[in-house]
């Protein structure tokens, strides 16, 4: 019924991790892994894909020199599965929500997407396995349904509580639908300098503006995706790097016109009209963004007196992880290590799988 689709680069630790997990869960769905790895680091995964042969549904493939959407873009051609997901190799999506939602899915034709809620850990020492060390909620907008009956309302919707839908269960036709400049986006940069990231960035945008766009998305309570923070992370460029990157106007562009046309297509509103609504859209986000950036870069970490009792803070062992427990007590405290790890959660039997695989000694491979 579903698809995963695993873009990764140089993190063979974590996609073995991952393919590891569901096969401790005997796990029935097709996993393709999109690999943009220089050839060693290739190998060291491919070595533990033919060792699962057979017990996991899982494909291998090389793309060198491709952003996450651009081989994502490659990978969903070969889907067969009605449905799709983009999994971060650093990341899990649990498979009994995973049913869940197909299930929803497969009721409300006029949907595209459909998720459950998030949490992040990290762990005490850096890599793929060890103790954790801290874990609360994240990515709120996951707790959200996004079901304005117009694209362009969904669409503001969206932008309010931003972040990128196709974690989630998706129609495989209208995710191969929202990927489709990706490639083109891909085309304008390079690995070299801030252009390739200006194209990941970009896509990220139009492939999850383009599913709020073509369908509602809905949000199930469920543990569905469990994300990790760690040192290895591959992050987005600055915001004014971005911006002024030499090709953010040619993706920008490719962007724009896609969701213009998509909006167009479901609202039957004139291009004019349509543009200005994906201008507004674009425009909030993009402001909101730079407003927030710029106070983190230049404020927080600057200002003296917030300056000094930060960098004290840290100076106590475990003061940063108590912090940020006690934050997530106050905003959601179900998703709190101590409380899934507890057999009342409700959350707990899907939780504990992944907890399995996070904490305990890796298989070791030749």
């Amino acid at each position: 019924m579903i698809t995963l689709l695993v873009p990764t680069m140089n993190r063979p630790d974590f996609v073995v991790r991952l393919l590891r997990y569901y096969d401790s869960l005997n796990f029935k769905h097709s996993i393709l892994i999109g690999d943009s790895s220089n050839h060693e680091e290739f190998e060291k995964t491919n070595h533990v894909v033919d060792e699962l042969n057979g017990r996991l549904n899982v494909e291998h493939f090389y793309y060198p020199d491709l952003t996450n959407y651009a081989v994502s873009y490659k990978l969903i051609q070969k889907v067969t599965t009605p449905y799709s997901a983009f999994l971060p190799d650093d990341d899990f999506l649990v498979p009994n929500s995973i049913e869940k939602l197909i299930s929803f899915m497969e009721k409300h034709p006029d949907y595209s997407c459909a998720w459950g809620k998030t949490t992040i850990f990290s762990l005490k020492d850096q890599g793929v396995h060890g103790q954790i060390s801290a874990m609360g909620p994240n990515n709120e907008a996951t707790d959200y349904s996004i079901e304005n009956n117009l694209a362009k309302e969904r669409l503001l919707e969206h932008i309010s509580k931003y972040t990128s839908v196709f974690i989630g269960v998706c129609r495989t036709q209208m995710f191969k639908i929202a990927l489709r400049n990706s490639l083109k986006m891909n085309e304008t940069g390079n690995k070299s300098n801030n252009t390739w990231w200006t194209a990941q960035a970009f896509g990220e945008l139009s492939t999850s503006f383009s599913l709020v766009a073509q369908g509602k998305v809905k949000s199930i309570n469920c543990l569905y995706w469990v994300r990790q923070s760690h040192d290895q992370r591959y992050l987005f460029n600055d915001t004014f790097d971005w911006i002024t990157s030499s090709n953010w106007l040619s993706c920008y562009n490719l962007m724009a016109q896609q969701i213009v046309e998509d909006v167009m297509m479901e609202d039957h509103l004139n291009k004019e009209e349509t543009y200005e609504v994906v201008k507004q859209a674009f425009w909030a986000y993009l402001s909101g963004g730079i407003e927030k950036k710029y106070k983190a870069k230049y404020f927080r970490k600057n200002s003296s007196f917030w300056g000094s009792i930060t960098k004290r803070v840290k100076m106590v062992p475990g003061a940063v992880h108590l912090v940020r427990n006690v934050r997530a007590q106050l905003n959601n405290c179900e998703l709190l290590l101590s409380a899934l790890l507890s057999p009342s959660s409700p959350y707990h039997k899907d939780f504990m799988p992944v907890y399995a695989a996070i904490t305990k000694q890796p298989v070791k491979t030749q």
